[in-house]
């Protein structure tokens, strides 16, 4: 009813008034909620991190440098938690590799093996590297690009054992609010029809920007891993590595966990092994939870996301996606897209280390520069490594795939 009307019809009941008024008030706070979301859509925001930590040095295979507590005191779980592992020397120093969300393989198989594992909560990270397992040899390290044994393809090859670190943490407040946020889902090693989740996010196209959380419990805690793109096939039994892999496309997630009666419930979450700094002790790595957030592009406003696709060379061992990258404030990604199978379209990240495996691998190791360069390590098919790998074990065989028919995706948000 428009104010005219109301003027011409002459009402003069307090009822009548009264109803007016309300129609006029949820008139205007629709306007308003209307007007705020296209301002948020197309002012230039700061997405900067909470809190970002100092630099610390630290070492594999050492007993004082092999872990690292940081309190982050925002008191409540963030949104999204990225680790810089900075090389103190070689061909990759002045490079930045990531952080990995699983223990993924141990020093039994005597091969080089490594990387930092970090995991989160309301209150701190917890940065986790290699320490001497039961078969006391000195094989972990912090950043493996995978050269032993011609494993993984690339340049710039090294296999580091001390290097710096920091973490960067963004907080709800730190971001928009996601434009859709999943309930807690159940995984469950143990249980067949728990082993793999497809959440529906119906954004409409890939989105900008994902957090998959997996969350384990102990009695008096928990712990988050952001999950991983690599899967962890067993040889051994008793071999409790592993980790949750996901990926995503324009209108699913997909989580998939191991599952294999004949090893004795082998596979972890988190994976849970000997060879490195043990805090997981008391933690059901065995069953938990995941949820997903995601973001559309548009959310961020203009000139906040950029994103670059592979086409005119298939498996460069270097790209140059982007013309700078801030390391304070910046969030940079690498996913690799399967072009063909069951996973067509979908999306799975790359990671910061290479493990040691004697079984198929896959995935992408990389690092990124501040003048906009990645640097990729792919699985050597002559090795049975693949771009996109799926085994059956995970999400008890579900959309099962090994591929390197894929393409590379790189994504930055800028801060």
């Amino acid at each position: 009813m428009s104010f005219d009307a109301w003027k011409g019809n002459q009402l003069d009941s307090n009822e009548n008034l009264t109803k007016l008024i309300g129609d006029l008030s949820n008139t205007l706070v629709a306007v308003k909620s209307s007007v705020e979301q296209l301002d948020r859509m197309n002012f230039k925001q700061s997405y900067e991190p909470s809190f970002v930590s100092k630099w610390y040095l630290m070492k594999a295979l050492d007993e004082q440098l092999s872990h690292l507590t940081i309190e982050h005191g925002l008191g409540v779980l963030p949104y999204k938690v990225e680790v810089q592992i900075r090389p103190v020397s070689g061909p990759n120093s002045g490079w930045v590799f990531k952080g990995d969300s699983a223990f993924r393989s141990d020093d039994d198989v005597n091969k080089v093996y490594g990387g930092i594992v970090y995991f989160y909560n309301e209150k701190k990270v917890e940065l986790l590297e290699p320490v001497k397992g039961n078969q006391n040899r000195d094989v972990g390290v912090i950043i493996n690009t995978g050269q032993e044994d011609g494993r993984r393809l690339g340049n710039n090859h090294d296999a580091v054992n001390e290097a710096f670190v920091r973490v960067k943490v963004w907080a709800p407040w730190d971001l928009p609010t996601p434009d859709f946020q999943s309930q807690w889902l159940p995984l469950d090693i143990t249980d067949p029809a728990e082993t793999y989740q497809e959440i529906e996010h119906s954004l409409g196209g890939y989105p900008a920007l994902l957090s998959i959380q997996i969350k384990c419990e102990s009695p008096k805690s928990y712990l988050i891993s952001d999950g991983t793109g690599e899967a962890t096939v067993h040889t051994r039994e008793w071999d409790a590595s592993g980790g949750t892999v996901w990926s995503y496309n324009e209108k699913y997630v997909r989580v998939w966990i191991g599952h294999d009666l004949k090893i004795n419930y082998d596979y972890r979450l988190f994976g849970d092994v000997d060879g490195w700094f043990k805090i997981l002790d008391g933690f059901d790595t065995k069953r938990g939870h995941v949820r997903v957030l995601a973001w559309k592009r548009t959310t961020f406003g203009n000139g906040q996301f950029a994103s670059v696709s592979d086409e005119a060379v298939p498996f460069p061992t270097e790209l140059q996606p982007f013309k700078a990258i801030d390391y304070e404030r910046d969030l940079v990604s690498l996913f690799v897209e399967a072009n063909e199978g069951p996973n067509k379209g979908f999306r799975f990240p790359a990671f910061g280390s290479s493990q040691a495996q004697t079984s198929s691998l896959g995935g992408v190791v990389f690092a990124y520069k501040q003048t906009g360069e990645l640097r990729l390590w792919r699985p050597n098919p002559n090795m049975d490594g693949f771009l996109v790998f799926v085994p059956p074990p995970y999400g008890n065989g579900v959309h099962s795939q090994a591929t390197n028919n894929a393409s590379y995706v790189a994504v930055l948000l800028k801060g």
